[in-house]
């Protein structure tokens, strides 16, 4: 329909199309059960996976690898002098 997917929601018994994916914002949403979300939601909810689970199977089917660890005392450093100029602010 347009620039969008619509079809029957796989959330719940639905007769008719009611689910809608924007492929330009990469959500979904259904207009009659109200399940909205992104692929990290979608992955979620239709595998029954955690938050963490749902980003390392979405990873490695991009092919990209997810490191441990966070950011360098640098970066750690840099975001602790934003947030203090945010609360200033």
């Amino acid at each position: 329909s347009g620039k969008n997917y619509t079809g029957l929601c796989p959330f719940h018994e639905d007769k008719s199309p009611s689910f809608m994916v924007s492929p330009t914002t990469g959500r979904y949403k259904c207009f009659a059960c109200g399940e909205s979300g992104d692929v990290f939601t979608w992955t979620m909810k239709t595998q029954g996976l955690e938050f963490r689970e749902a980003l390392e199977l979405l990873a490695k089917e991009a092919g990209i690898s997810l490191q441990k660890g966070g950011a360098t005392p640098a970066q750690r450093s840099d975001r602790v002098r934003r947030l203090e100029a945010m609360e200033f602010a």
